[in-house]
């Protein structure tokens, strides 16, 4: 993705473009598939400045924390960043690094790739939920208790004869006494 410098008149500009997911690379552990997505741009003009809004709207799937079901997320991430231009500044700038970068008022163009990939990795939750009250699965037989009710919370552990913790009880009770 692209963004060309040339051909914008002063004022609002609006452009849109494609995401194609296999060509960005998203790498994520809970990522499972994205469908490719749009970028929508709103670029003021103003003299040598450009101030730039955009729109990353895109689908993927991602697997539960909880139940480890695969879902879909639809993500809608905002971004924005300005741009100076200048007579003697480089042809092509890739928008990663920083907000505000400098292009060649005649001839430039800006790569968005890479910030439109951080943009969709970041708005990634670090802990992806099919639902918020989603139950996850039994520790003891591995059932989705979203699907399936088991029997094993009706099922008691052993009784202990001692709690673990009782040592530590008696270690306080003399600390106490002294």
């Amino acid at each position: 993705m692209v963004l060309k410098i040339a051909g914008l008149k002063e004022g609002v500009n609006s452009r849109s473009f494609s995401i194609l997911c296999q060509e960005l690379e998203l790498n994520h552990p809970d990522l499972i598939s994205a469908d490719d997505g749009t970028l929508s741009l709103t670029i003021l003009k103003h003299g040598n400045n450009l101030f730039v809004g955009g729109e990353i709207a895109i689908t993927i799937q991602l697997r539960c924390a909880r139940c480890l079901q695969n879902y879909p997320l639809a993500l809608k991430e905002l971004f924005e960043f300005g741009i100076q231009l200048e007579d003697f500044a480089p042809q092509t700038v890739e928008l990663w690094e920083s907000d505000l970068v400098k292009v060649n008022r005649n001839q430039g163009e800006i790569k968005l790739d890479r910030r439109v990939r951080d943009g969709i990795l970041l708005a990634i939750p670090t802990f992806p939920l099919c639902a918020l009250d989603c139950k996850g699965l039994c520790p003891i037989c591995g059932t989705n208790l979203n699907i399936h009710q088991c029997d094993c919370s009706k099922v008691k552990a052993k009784p202990r004869k001692e709690s673990p913790f009782s040592k530590l009880k008696v270690l306080f009770q003399e600390e106490r006494s002294e």
